[in-house]
């Protein structure tokens, strides 16, 4: 089982307002403290509050918060949300298989049935359980920023 990027940044996201629950980051800054792409987290921090997710208050002093409390919110719930399909194998998906044995195959039961305990054994955390570390997640958080911060200053230094 592997997760899309775009699960894995909604994730991330959600680590970032778990363990800043006073703040209100926009998403650049969520963006900055994992040194991932600041249009992929705003694309996805856009559909999360469509889902209903996140809250989002625009202008000044707006910035994005959790709008549900993270022990009501399952992890493989939360996974199935995000996942634009959960397509193992080609055959998981009608309109786009053109396996010729598809009908005699078993392969996709058991694929299925690997797929149900993945999410079942996701469900057995909820989202607060990722963050429950919450100032360990900020100190290193801090830090990663912190090197990324002094690296490009460097890779500008130097290419002046």
């Amino acid at each position: 089982m592997r997760l899309t990027q775009y699960t894995d940044y909604a994730l991330r996201i959600v680590l970032y307002l778990g363990a800043h629950p006073d703040e209100t980051p926009n998403s650049a800054t969520i963006s900055k403290a994992f040194g991932i792409s600041a249009h992929h987290t705003a694309t996805i921090a856009k559909r999360m509050v469509q889902e209903g997710i996140l809250a989002a208050k625009r202008g000044r002093g707006g910035g994005l918060r959790l709008a549900h409390d993270l022990k009501t919110l399952k992890v493989g719930d939360f996974v199935v949300r995000m996942e634009r399909t959960m397509h193992l194998a080609e055959c998981f998906d009608a309109k786009k298989n053109r396996c010729p044995v598809t009908g005699a195959c078993t392969l996709k039961g058991v694929l299925e049935g690997a797929q149900a305990a993945f999410i079942d054994s996701l469900n057995q955390h909820t989202l607060a359980d990722l963050v429950h570390n919450g100032p360990q997640l900020v100190q290193l958080l801090n830090r990663g920023a912190r090197a990324r911060g002094a690296s490009s200053s460097r890779t500008r230094a130097l290419a002046t």
